[in-house]
């Protein structure tokens, strides 16, 4: 996502890919609640998950960092939660 706050969390991840050796790079993904001015109540449940969750599947990219608090609560089987980061 392109927020400031999912470019800093998402390049946390990304510099501590890096600094482990691996290559990595930021994928801006536009989701539903991004693009949406409805109020979150009316456009659903998963508006910012579910764009990211399309992302990884279809191969685009290979993994997705997003605010655990706002997960969905209903889990997809094909992901997994892989690691936290430190607060």
């Amino acid at each position: 996502r392109g927020s400031l706050l999912a470019t800093t969390q998402a390049g946390v991840v990304r510099d501590a890919l890096v600094t482990a050796g691996h290559d990595a790079e930021l994928v801006i993904v536009s989701t539903e609640g991004d693009r949406s001015d409805a109020p979150i109540a009316e456009i659903g449940v998963g508006v910012f998950t579910a764009a990211l969750r399309e992302a990884i599947a279809d191969g685009t990219v290979d993994m997705a960092v997003h605010s655990y608090k706002d997960l969905p609560t209903a889990t997809d089987p094909r992901f997994v939660i892989a690691a936290i980061p430190v607060r």
